[in-house]
């Protein structure tokens, strides 16, 4: 049996933490991607007894979940809904809808007028992330007049680079800051505006307005150091399966990658890369010093102990040989390990594979 523990205490005081440090300022809980891997429903509730009271998704699919469990808090969609099922389900639902484009927001307002409702949205600004929203004032201006149906309630963008150099998000905030003035001067009032990320919150006292989106500071797996004490959640658990001493000259796991030098007691863990364990994001920009940089990571493994570990009790346990799809094998030599003992395995939350149970404890 294996499963994703979340410490319910320490999310409870990573929110506590955050929420003190935006100083009142209004939290998006974002739950995209099965809530970073937590378990959306789950995570939901234990947000929402710490205060937490406006959600935010990438997917229709998520927010339609969150209204079948009971859930009323606001739900902010994140996508553009453009598809005719997702706009039904922002009817549906009740959800605050984001518009991108002139022909998605006709297409919401003519839906909505024919449901007998008007829908919430916030008006997306394309500022430099590539991906959509309205190029400028003037494009939402041209259509402002003709989505009786909707009604403003903010405002957003979305920063590409955050967690790195300051230029390119003060660039974008800049261009943010403008289109929203326009938009304001051309007659339409927007009562929320929000461009921080959880790395952008930390980082940029100025940009807080009058919200923030928050999803990886909850966690604090962040890829920049938080100026508050946040703690890392999750860990996978499983249980040793199988003890067994091997003798010299044995080989453990595929590709004889890993013969055994001497008299080895392993523990066999039902635990492999299926489920997310030891997986990694791929790395994804090829930038010259993004090179240089996976090059030095990769030579500073090379030098270190570049072992896997596993905890068992309250020791860590070398692996041997490659970890396979559905086990690993730990070296327990001079341990008292045995089947039924429980192990803890560090993973990134947003790999485990979804099947896998999240024990909220």
């Amino acid at each position: 049996m294996k499963a994703l523990v979340v410490e319910k205490q320490k999310l409870c005081e990573n929110v506590k933490t955050l929420q003190q440090y935006m100083n009142g300022i209004p939290i998006w809980a974002v739950l995209k991607c099965n809530a970073y891997g937590m378990g959306m429903i789950p995570f939901a509730q234990t947000l929402a007894e710490c205060g937490i009271d406006r959600f935010a998704v990438s997917d229709a699919g998520e927010a339609a979940l969150l209204r079948e469990h009971g859930f009323e808090q606001e739900i902010l969609l994140l996508s553009a809904a453009e598809l005719p099922e997702e706009i039904g389900t922002v009817i549906r639902c009740g959800l605050t809808a984001t518009i991108a484009s002139a022909e998605g927001a006709l297409a919401l307002s003519q839906a909505a007028e024919q449901a007998g409702v008007t829908v919430d949205v916030h008006i997306k600004i394309e500022t430099g992330f590539g991906r959509f929203g309205f190029n400028s004032a003037e494009e939402f201006l041209a259509v402002s007049g003709q989505i009786p149906s909707l009604r403003i309630t903010g405002a957003y963008t979305h920063f590409s680079n955050a967690f790195g150099k300051d230029k390119t998000t003060r660039v974008q905030f800049e261009r943010f800051q403008k289109a929203v003035s326009e938009i304001e001067a051309g007659g339409v009032k927007i009562p929320m505006k929000h461009v921080c990320n959880s790395s952008a919150a930390l980082r940029f006292h100025d940009m807080h307005l009058d919200a923030v989106r928050m999803g990886s500071a909850f966690l604090g797996r962040l890829p920049i150091e938080p100026p508050v004490p946040l703690s890392k959640l999750a860990y996978l658990e499983a249980y040793v399966s199988y003890v067994k001493t091997l003798p010299p000259g044995a080989n453990v796991g595929y590709a004889n990658t890993c013969r055994l030098k001497r008299k080895t007691k392993t523990a066999v863990i039902y635990v492999g890369y299926a489920d997310g364990f030891a997986m990694e994001k791929k790395n994804d920009t090829f930038r010259f010093l993004d090179i240089l940089r996976y090059t030095y990571h990769a030579l500073q493994y090379f030098l270190k102990d570049n072992h896997t570990y596993v905890r068992i009790g309250e020791k860590r346990y070398p692996l041997l040989g490659r970890i396979s799809m559905y086990n690993i094998i730990a070296d327990v030599t001079g341990s008292d390990v045995k089947p039924g003992d429980k192990v803890r395995l560090e993973v990134n939350p947003i790999l485990v594979d979804s099947s896998i149970e999240r024990s909220y404890r």
